[in-house]
């Protein structure tokens, strides 16, 4: 007989890979149907009528969790973010390995990818970025003139395998397609072999349609011609960064994994769709309702010659009734009064909690009527709540950063990727080998004041507190290797001669 083979069910079942399905599945799948807006036991209410006791209605939704996301994510990582390269030992005002990293972030759509990136790290608590070569290939499938690009993942498609207290260095990523009746599931694990990194495949196929069965395992797919194996050498960090919001994980401590940053305060956004639920049900019961005598109804009959009852709010025709009591011809009406302003009083102070539980300055979040959900805007100071979130939040996010430049740039080397620029043919692992610098600034603009914490820096050199070096590096966000360039300039021209003799009169 032949061999029946069993369907894997999850990915956690696969031997060697950790079992976190209880943090999945409490933590990041949840939190993706929040953050997404429909979480069904949430929004799924009874709505029961006299014609269908057992009915169900969709419950209407605030989406405060895609809101806050979205809102602490324009802080954290603002229009006008830089990453900086730096040469070692360059003469020349001019940076090839700047202007080849800014080619490929730009190429991959970085800064537009990466506000969306950190909006989905706050809300699933983590993210990752993976770089690989994507070009024309030989017979054997080698890459033979490629270029770089990256993958951008939400935390659910990517399970740890290996790390330590710096960074996640192992993992496996999830990839899923369907056709032909087919689901199909791709793992590409990476993993070090000692001083050997290698990048394999795994495929996976099924036709149960929920997302959690991996299902058969197959030899190979033709929805990915990738190889099986490809081994990597000399490799810095590996071929992907994992990064993660600052916040405790108080759900499983023994896990590298990141918490959403309204992991805590579920119950509060699920109050706020409560409320929200409850306002524009207000309006939508509380609409003008007029009781009108039994005797003013006329009578028609539908299509099944049934009568049924309509009373004619546009008729202007007068019409005798069979009546002769004076009560009973009173039209009432009988509309309640709205609680507008109660229910806005609940959801401002539901806010005001979310805002005290995900480390927000107390009124950062408010709801008008008019002009819904509200963001205070305003300069905010350095020692405000929120000030101090997007920091720490900025912290990991710049690591992955510099990370990220590092695996670029290791799987050019690993490729011998060229790149011409202003007209020169460059070897990127020949600029690699000179050595470099990278860092990360942040366009604080939206949270401070940029001309008063210049001014602040400004002061501080001048009463001899920092040095001119610090002030470039730390206010201006010069790398040490562009502020000792600069300084150097400096000291050129304070020692070159500037007698001009020039006429401006033009009279000779």
């Amino acid at each position: 007989m032949p061999l029946i083979q069993r369907e894997t069910k999850r990915i956690f079942d696969i031997k060697d890979v950790p079992s976190f399905s209880e943090f999945y599945d409490l933590g990041i799948y949840p939190w993706k149907l929040v953050y997404r807006g429909y979480k069904s036991d949430w929004h799924e209410i009874k709505a029961p009528t006299i014609s269908n006791p057992f009915r169900k209605r969709r419950s209407f939704r605030m989406n405060m969790a895609k809101a806050l996301s979205s809102e602490l994510a324009n802080l954290v990582w603002a229009e006008g973010s830089k990453v900086v390269v730096s040469l070692k030992n360059n003469d020349s005002e001019d940076d090839p390995l700047q202007a080849y990293v800014d080619y490929v972030l730009k190429t991959n759509n970085f800064d537009s990818k990466m506000r969306q990136l950190v909006e989905e790290c706050i809300a699933l608590g983590g993210a990752t970025i993976r770089a690989y070569v994507d070009g024309e290939k030989d017979e054997e499938g080698n890459v033979i003139d490629g270029h770089v690009c990256l993958s951008y993942g939400m935390a659910d498609k990517f399970v740890p395998l290996k790390w330590d207290n710096a960074r996640v260095t192992e993992g496996v990523f999830i990839e899923k397609k369907a056709s032909k009746g087919w689901y199909w599931t791709r793992l590409e694990y990476h993993r070090w072999n000692g001083e050997e990194y290698v990048v394999s495949n795994e495929y996976y196929k099924t036709q149960n349609t929920s997302q959690d069965i991996l299902g058969i395992r197959s030899p190979m797919c033709e929805l990915w011609t990738l190889p099986d194996s490809v081994p990597f050498y000399n490799l810095k960090y590996g071929l992907f960064t994992y990064f993660r919001t600052s916040i405790a994980n108080n759900l499983d401590d023994n896990s590298p994994l990141g918490m959403s940053v309204f992991a805590n305060a579920m119950d509060t956004i699920r109050a706020l769709d409560i409320a929200f639920d409850s306002l524009i049900m207000e309006m939508k019961l509380g609409r003008k309702r007029i009781i009108v005598p039994a005797s003013a109804v006329r009578y028609v009959r539908d299509a099944q010659g049934r009568p049924q009852r309509y009373f004619d709010s546009d008729d202007e025709v007068f019409e005798a009734l069979n009546v002769d009591s004076a009560e009973q011809l009173k039209i009432q009406d009988n509309t309640v009064s709205l609680r507008i302003d109660e229910h806005i009083r609940a959801i401002n102070g539901l806010l005001n909690i979310l805002s005290l539980q995900i480390g927000l300055s107390e009124g950062a979040l408010s709801f008008d009527m008019a002009k819904g959900m509200k963001t205070a805007t305003e300069v905010i100071s350095e020692n405000s709540k929120t000030f101090r979130t997007v920091k720490l939040m900025q912290r990991p996010i710049a690591q992955s950063i510099r990370e990220l430049v590092d695996e670029i740039l290791d799987v050019s080397y690993a490729y011998d990727v060229h790149f011409v620029h202003e007209g020169v043919d460059y070897r990127i692992a020949d600029l690699i080998d000179r050595g470099y610098e990278v860092n990360v600034t942040f366009d604080d603009s939206i949270i401070q004041d940029r001309s008063a914490d210049l001014a602040e820096g400004l002061t501080l050199l001048q009463n001899g507190l920092i040095s001119k070096k610090t002030y470039l590096t730390e206010y201006y966000g010069y790398t040490t290797e562009k502020a000792d360039a600069e300084l150097e300039l400096l000291k050129q021209e304070a020692s070159t001669p500037r007698t001009l003799n020039i006429d401006w009169t033009g009279v000779e």
